[in-house]
């Protein structure tokens, strides 16, 4: 093989490695992450969510007794789980932390979404905690406009941009930013109005369009995982 057809060939495998890297975005990245053993982060639920497990006290003097200590030891883990993995969650601005009072109380306050108590007197319980609960406790109350109707359904398309799920992204149009509760998808909802992100900082996205009405819901839509 001539060195003429050699380049040919090496210029043509380069070309078709440039395609394929075009075709899976930079942005993409997953939606359920793991942040510790027994704590899971869900952006497209918006929520973290801690699983505990309360063994059986084998000197109860039945299943039914020992179910309810075990439910209890449970929760007790769940809830020390979440509260060593909330600095993990990626929020804008200072890590979460559970010195902040009211960190801390939305971490108490986080109810039990799941028990199971088993026949043999243990139980497993889950304990969830949304995004916003968690956003709400460092930047205080969002505004809402009123409670009359479903709040409209926005989806911000950025699948064209590389965006990192965070906690607290802000929304800017023509100036004004909007903050409040987002989730993280990879399709728009049904019914949704979409408006296209033309820019991506760490902090927040910048939109073509209006931003969201104060209490609208509101997704972010990401490119699949590849």
């Amino acid at each position: 093989m001539t060195r003429a057809v050699v380049a040919v060939v090496l210029a043509g495998l380069a070309g078709l490695a440039g395609l394929a890297g075009l075709a899976v975005p930079a942005a993409a990245a997953p939606l359920v992450v793991e942040l510790a053993p027994g704590v899971t982060l869900d952006w497209r639920r918006g929520v973290v969510v801690a699983h505990g497990v309360g063994p059986a006290d084998r000197n109860a003097p039945s299943p039914e007794v020992a179910r309810v200590a075990a439910a209890r030891a449970a929760e007790h883990q769940a809830r020390a789980r979440l509260s060593a993995a909330v600095g993990r969650v990626p929020i804008v601005g200072a890590v979460l932390a559970t010195t902040e009072p009211a960190v801390s109380a939305a971490i108490e306050r986080a109810p039990l979404t799941a028990v199971v108590r088993a026949t043999d007197g243990s139980a497993r319980v889950e304990v969830t905690i949304g995004l916003e609960a968690l956003r709400q406790a460092r930047s205080g109350p969002r505004t809402v406009a009123g409670d009359d109707g479903d709040p409209p359904a926005i989806a911000v398309d950025a699948r064209a941009l590389a965006v990192t799920p965070r906690v607290g992204l802000g929304l800017v149009s023509a100036g004004a930013a909007w903050h409040g509760p987002l989730r993280y998808v990879t399709a728009p909802p049904p019914g949704a109005t979409v408006v296209r992100a033309t820019a991506a900082a760490p902090t927040q996205l910048t939109l073509a369009g209006a931003g969201p009405a104060p209490g609208a819901s509101v997704v972010v839509v990401v490119p699949p995982e590849p």
